[in-house]
């Protein structure tokens, strides 16, 4: 779960366009590895530990044989690759987390050691919405205006929750995936140049990790949950995770606020 909640965060950072959650970018690595407080001997050697993960069949080396060697000698027979279309999905994502672990940790202990010492600095540094975060939509206040608005708000998550045919296909027919949020919040005009893609994605991972009961959790406790959907109480903490980025500097409660989003919401979309 750990690993997995970091992966999904880290891959909403510098999202531009929908899609799916799978893959983390050069750029995006490298927050990941300064938020862990990696030192600036591994800072600079990132480009050269992703490109080292995305070799086929690339087994780990030894520590003197692979610092020894730069990412052009490594790649010699490779043409050359532009470093910011770099990305790796979660298997690779999990072996740049054990190469990092190894530049990372001083010493001569194990590389297991090693890793279970940076896994559990990731525990404190990590961008990671499930350690910190409480649910908002179980807040009293916003329950209200949810309950005076569920018949609206139900019948925008069921109209929506279909729209992406490729998850009726999979029985995904009452789960709302990001691009579904997407096209709800493009049809009531809420996407804009200070809220985009990355910041709406981000609220989404974030509602997938704190809701507590719902029946996927988050997560499904396996290596292969590569997307989330959201549930309907998930829905509702999402819309509160958005209202609170999009007006976290306006004056007024939070039930307000939210109260007037989804009444504007309501007014622009032409889903009914």
């Amino acid at each position: 779960m750990l690993i997995k909640d970091a992966f999904r965060t880290y891959a909403s950072l510098s999202l531009n366009q929908v899609t799916t959650l799978d893959k983390i970018s050069l750029s995006e690595l490298k927050i990941f590895c300064k938020d862990n407080r990696c030192s600036q001997r591994v800072l600079v050697k990132v480009p050269h530990i992703m490109l080292t993960s995305l070799r086929p069949e690339q087994e780990i080396v030894s520590d003197e044989d692979d610092s020894r060697m730069s990412p052009t000698q490594n790649n010699h027979s490779q043409p050359s690759i532009a470093l910011d279309s770099l990305n790796v999905k979660l298997g690779k994502f999990v072996e740049c987390i054990v190469r990092i672990s190894r530049e990372q940790i001083p010493g001569k202990d194990n590389l297991p050691k090693k890793l279970q010492i940076f896994l559990t600095n990731m525990t404190k540094h990590c961008r990671i919405p499930s350690r910190d975060s409480q649910q908002m939509s179980s807040i009293p206040e916003i329950q209200k205006v949810f309950k005076k608005r569920s018949a609206q708000i139900r019948r925008v998550f069921l109209s929506y929750s279909q729209e992406d045919t490729e998850d009726l296909e999979d029985g995904k027919d009452e789960t709302m995936n990001l691009k579904e949020l997407y096209q709800f919040m493009k049809d009531s005009q809420q996407m804009d140049s200070k809220f985009g893609i990355s910041k709406l994605a981000s609220c989404f991972v974030t509602a997938n990790s704190v809701v507590a009961g719902s029946s996927s959790g988050g997560d499904d406790g396996t290596w292969n949950d590569w997307d989330w959907e959201l549930e309907y109480d998930e829905f509702l903490e999402v819309i509160v995770r958005i209202v609170d980025l999009k007006t976290k500097t306006a004056e007024g409660q939070l039930a307000d606020k939210v109260d007037k989003f989804l009444s504007d919401c309501f007014a622009a979309n032409t889903y009914n």
